[in-house]
């Protein structure tokens, strides 16, 4: 459960420029599915995930595939589960998702420092309606993931549906 001081902590990185950070609560063993416009996000540097001695989420070549508008959404992840992150769009997008500390407020996208795993998943063609998929996993620690749906090559408009599935195995 994300707490009032976690909510201000978050409230203050939105005010100090880091846009569209969207709370979700997902119930471990179901299905969540959130349908998103890029029209409502906007651009943020990506140079954070290029940082190989900290994030490295993927390579600089593929920023291209990050510069478009950009939503970001926030969960808990409970201990010793899996997350299964879709998105799917008639639009090219790119996704990425990391792992950070459970009391962690401050690695938000552009002001990312310090993850515990990051991955993406990109088309490498032009290949829209192909899902964008991601697993994460937890072993005995829970933790908060951010995940990141992005308009490839500066596509700043287009519907996407973002599907989730947290597995908790007990």
């Amino acid at each position: 459960m994300i707490t009032t001081i976690q909510s201000l902590s978050y409230l203050l990185l939105i005010l100090l420029g880091t846009p569209n950070l969207t709370f979700i609560e997902v119930v471990p063993n179901h299905h969540k599915t959130i349908r998103g416009y890029l029209s409502e996000g906007q651009t943020i540097d990506t140079k954070w995930a290029n940082n190989f001695s900290y994030v490295n989420c993927f390579p600089e070549k593929d920023n291209k595939k990050f510069n478009g508008n950009q939503l970001l959404y926030i969960l808990e992840m409970p201990e010793n589960s899996a997350l299964k992150i879709t998105a799917i769009s008639n639009k090219n997008i790119s996704m990425f998702a990391y792992q950070i500390a459970e009391r962690d407020s401050k690695n938000i996208p552009p002001h990312v420092r310090d993850v515990i795993h990051c991955a993406s998943s990109t088309n490498n063609q032009n290949n829209r309606k192909k899902p964008e998929f991601i697993q994460l996993n937890t072993a005995q620690k829970p933790c908060k993931v951010v995940i990141g749906i992005a308009g490839a090559n500066k596509i700043n408009m287009g519907a996407f549906e973002l599907d989730l599935e947290l597995v908790q195995q007990f």
